[in-house]
């Protein structure tokens, strides 16, 4: 099947997905926002701020690659959506983390041996052709989700940059109102590296270690970007 091809069926499928998932349960209506990025890049974490800020916001929460989803969510933050927002009428934002942290993450939690019997991890050869190398696999799929975000969104931010003025542009962006000492409470109880610190460090590797190529280049191109290089 050409590339072409290959995407037209892609979007067709999603659509019919989407169309069918309304039509058998009407009473879901989609999120009016989704906070997309590579896995890894802190979604779960900017979802906590915003639900402590007072939106009603998922992780994974609509999408995902379960066949469920969350009623009455305002807002979804979700590397799932990445790939899925054709159609979609919604804001579409950007969260970006350090990619090489990223990458280290996820070849520890995410293309590991041990998860290759995961939904999410199966959800992923849909777009990645897979080596079984973990540091390779890991720099094929921060890849390949940090440009087709970068691609969709209409406003990128950096993970390490939230704050509680960030969270709250958020809310202006989509109409919502942001309770700004919930969020600030947020803050403070929970670090934004805490949910990472006891998965990552499986795989310590620098830029250096990566194969030269043209995903590598793409990636030091946005490191480049946002000011991680």
């Amino acid at each position: 099947m050409s590339t072409i091809s290959h995407v037209l069926d892609r979007i067709t499928k999603v659509a019919a997905k989407r169309a069918r998932t309304l039509a058998e349960r009407p009473f879901l209506v989609e999120p009016r926002f989704v906070i997309v990025g590579t896995g890894r890049s802190g979604t779960g974490y900017i979802a906590a701020l915003l639900r402590a800020g007072g939106i009603r916001c998922g992780h994974e929460g609509w999408w995902s690659p379960l066949d469920r989803k969350r009623p009455r969510l305002q807002g979804d933050a979700s590397w799932c959506a990445t790939f899925e927002l054709d159609g979609y009428g919604g804001r579409i934002f950007h969260q970006v983390r350090d990619p090489l942290v990223t990458m280290r993450s996820v070849a520890a939690v995410e293309v590991a041996p041990h998860r290759r019997r995961n939904a999410w991890y199966r959800y992923r050869t849909q777009f990645v052709d897979y080596t079984g190398d973990p540091m390779i696999d890991a720099l094929l799929t921060t890849e390949r989700w940090l440009v087709k975000a970068e691609a969709i969104a209409e406003w990128t931010w950096r993970l390490e940059d939230v704050d509680t003025a960030l969270v709250s542009e958020i809310g202006t962006r989509v109409g919502l109102p942001i309770d700004g000492a919930g969020v600030a409470a947020a803050i403070a109880s929970a670090p934004r590296n805490e949910a990472y610190s006891k998965k990552e460090g499986t795989f310590d590797f620098g830029w250096d270690d990566l194969p030269d190529g043209p995903e590598k280049h793409r990636i030091v191109e946005i490191a480049r970007r946002y000011g991680y290089l």
